[in-house]
């Protein structure tokens, strides 16, 4: 099916597309002609914080929680006071500079990747009654798990 951007839904970290599980497999955008210059100059400046603040020398599993800092408090001491800060299982990490991603440092796998988020889970509900939900759509089984 084809669908327009309004068709999407899109908002704040969801779209209908997430929302109904829907694969996107191809897409086309519409650009708009600018000043050169200033093109150039934003995509430095983004991507300059982008290296200060995203693991982009590793693979990534992208940005896969989302934390409510009003109701819940900063999520970097939660981790740091439960050694999740650098977490790993095989070569899966939580990424030390970024713990909202979780990084392949080499060869891992989605099995690594889901035993370091179930960890995460189960130490933040367990310390301090919390459901973390995740940003990541997860499709798919994994060591026998579904995700839909």
């Amino acid at each position: 099916m084809e669908l327009t951007k309004k068709e999407c839904g899109f908002y704040h970290r969801g779209s209908l597309l997430k929302d109904k599980n829907y694969i996107v497999v191809e897409a086309t955008f519409e650009l708009e002609k600018g000043n050169s210059l200033e093109i150039q100059k934003t995509m430095t400046t983004n991507t300059e914080k982008r290296y200060k603040k995203q693991p982009m020398y590793f693979g990534s599993a992208g940005c896969f929680f989302i934390w409510n800092y009003s109701k819940h408090g900063r999520m970097y001491e939660k981790y740091k006071s439960n050694n999740l800060v650098g977490y790993k299982v095989g070569n899966a990490m939580v990424y030390p500079k970024n713990i909202a991603f979780i990084v392949n440092q080499g060869n891992s796998n989605a099995t690594e990747v889901m035993r370091v988020v179930s960890h995460i889970e189960k130490v933040i509900k367990s310390k301090y009654n919390i459901d973390m939900r995740k940003e990541v759509k997860i499709i798919g089984t994994i060591n026998g798990i579904n995700y839909y």
